[in-house]
């Protein structure tokens, strides 16, 4: 939601900088979309570098932290949850929900 009769506030520039950042990122083929197998990479260097993903996210691979194998079951989880025209791919809109769970938190001031 933007504030103040409809402009965008810096905080809420930066952002939405940063979440159209991240789309492009984990959008490997640039297709507008994010696929399973792409956010299983994103999700994947996550499992292997926790620092580099949010706290959320952090917190769902905590629990699979038995083997690998449990990114297929955050994948999946992810993907049920946050496509909601259930296509198996998450556009832009879809991923401003997943968003807050992916990106790195901010330090608190």
């Amino acid at each position: 939601p933007v504030s103040n009769g409809g402009v965008m506030t810096r905080r809420q520039g930066l952002a939405l900088m940063s979440m159209n950042a991240l789309f492009a990122i984990i959008d490997e083929d640039g297709d507008g979309f994010i696929t399973g197998q792409e956010l299983f990479s994103f999700i994947q260097l996550c499992f292997k570098l926790p620092s580099a993903c949010g706290k959320e996210l952090g917190e769902l691979l905590e629990g699979k932290r038995l083997k690998l194998g449990g990114v297929s079951d955050v994948v999946s989880s992810l993907l049920a949850k946050y496509d909601l025209d259930g296509n198996d791919k998450i556009d832009l809109q879809e991923f401003s929900k997943l968003y807050p769970v992916l990106r790195v938190s901010e330090p608190e001031s």
